[in-house]
């Protein structure tokens, strides 16, 4: 009958051979040979072999520094995205006038990104130039957005107060008259013909 030692699982324990070689003795859970080998095949042979658990431990080592990367590399992403956000902001609100001082601020923000780029992973990088060109193209758009808005700003007040004269013109009674009677008394009263003088009597003959 087994005792409890010899429930245990199989193990190897380390022999001599005639020739002084060192051995691996392989046991089953009874203690019994199962096989001989020589301890440096059975070392190489170790060496090249990757178990379960170490495979799964360098996977979990691999999978934590990679979700590192990426952490740390979205948040400096992020916060460098906001901060160029608020710059085209800043751009819409100041107009024309403040343009090229907050473009120096969006091409610092757009160089802190490319340099955050830098440092992230390749998933990390992609997602920041794609988002810079987003950036850079959202205030061109915003420029133009303001010309356009100010051209068509001055167009629909020229009409309104050209629309509103002439409503103001067209309520007064004999307004047209009035403005008849006006240019024609602005105009100079044309000169009559001067009369001819009658002519002079003929002086007596002398």
């Amino acid at each position: 009958m087994a005792t409890k030692g010899s429930k245990r699982s199989a193990r190897r324990t380390t022999h001599r051979s005639s020739a002084g070689k060192k051995l691996y003795a392989v046991r089953d859970s009874e203690g019994k040979f199962e096989d001989i080998q020589q301890y440096e095949r059975a070392h190489r042979s170790d060496i090249r072999r990757t178990s379960k658990a170490e495979a799964r431990a360098a996977a979990d080592r691999a999978g934590k520094a990679v979700e590192r990367v990426a952490r740390v590399g979205k948040a400096e992403a992020h916060a460098t995205i906001k901060a160029a956000a608020k710059a085209v902001d800043e751009i819409i609100r100041v107009g024309k006038r403040e343009l090229d001082v907050v473009a120096k601020s969006l091409n610092a923000a757009f160089k802190a990104l490319v340099a955050t780029a830098e440092r992230a992973s390749k998933e990390a990088r992609a997602e920041a130039a794609k988002s810079a060109r987003k950036v850079v193209r959202t205030s061109k758009q915003a420029k133009k957005a303001v010309t356009k808005a100010a051209v068509k700003t001055e167009r629909v007040a020229t009409k309104a107060a050209a629309r509103k004269a002439r409503k103001a013109s067209a309520k007064k009674p004999g307004a047209k008259k009035q403005a008849a009677k006006k240019q024609a008394a602005k105009k100079p009263a044309a000169k009559k013909p001067a009369a001819k003088k009658p002519a002079a009597k003929k002086r007596a003959a002398k």
